[in-house]
């Protein structure tokens, strides 16, 4: 679950306990938009800012970011998962390479 203060909040949904926050060493700039996971476990974060950034799941870094026009709103992922279509604030879809 993505945040207005622009963290990403873990919970264990079996048991409903908090387990961890994240990204690790920085927030993001106007809160988290939206959220998709990857096969690998890895999370696709987008943020108001206009930064679209992979996160590892095992620590909570970004793996790596790229910066868009406007606000990211949305976030879907390909039938295979290799790609994701991103969607932003002024009308712009990227197509993007989830690697």
């Amino acid at each position: 679950m993505g945040t207005l203060t622009g963290d990403i909040i873990e919970i264990n949904l079996e048991r409903l306990l908090y387990k961890r926050i994240g990204p690790a060493k920085r927030l993001f700039s106007q809160g988290v938009n939206c959220l998709a996971l990857l096969a690998n476990g890895d999370l696709l974060s987008g943020a108001g800012d206009g930064t679209i950034a992979k996160i590892s799941i095992q620590n909570m870094l970004i793996k790596s970011e790229a910066k868009v026009m406007g606000a990211v709103t949305s976030i879907t992922l390909t039938a295979d998962s290799t790609h994701f279509f991103a969607g932003t604030t002024k009308a712009t879809l990227y197509w993007c390479n989830t690697d």
